[in-house]
């Protein structure tokens, strides 16, 4: 995707970023725009650039890096919709239930045979036993 000219705050311009994506990808791939509460000190910020870049990309760069949040993408109504906050937050009204939709432990691995650090020799190998050098 091409950067040409944007101007706006950070809601405009990552508006314009889907509307970019949105006509370049199938439906399935698209995305509305949701809740944008990361704060730009100015007002009014022009951005511009002439790199061929992906959607993801160009918000890394000038979103995530610039101002900070997270990307999140929320389905309401089988519509998704990607917010843009300065943190997750929220509350996750899923109850917790042992055997539905928390994992069990279904194997246990014994830790005391695992190797977990390997030390290199000098380099010499080391004789048999009942070799001729019996002072080693």
């Amino acid at each position: 995707m091409t950067v040409s000219n944007a101007h706006g705050n950070i809601r405009d311009f990552l508006a314009y970023l889907i509307d970019n994506h949105n006509r370049q990808v199938e439906e399935r791939k698209q995305f509305l725009l949701g809740t944008v509460n990361v704060i730009d000190d100015e007002s009014n910020i022009k951005r511009e650039s002439t790199k061929l870049e992906n959607t993801w990309n160009t918000v890394n760069t000038y979103l995530i890096s610039k101002y900070g949040g997270c990307l999140y993408v929320e389905y309401k109504d089988g519509k998704k919709y990607l917010n843009y906050t300065y943190d997750h937050g929220g509350y996750n009204e899923q109850k917790i239930r042992f055997g539905v939709n928390l994992l069990d432990l279904t194997k246990y691995q014994d830790a005391t045979q695992i190797a977990n650090t390997l030390w290199r020799g000098s380099g010499v190998p080391r004789r048999e036993r009942g070799s001729a050098d019996k002072n080693r």
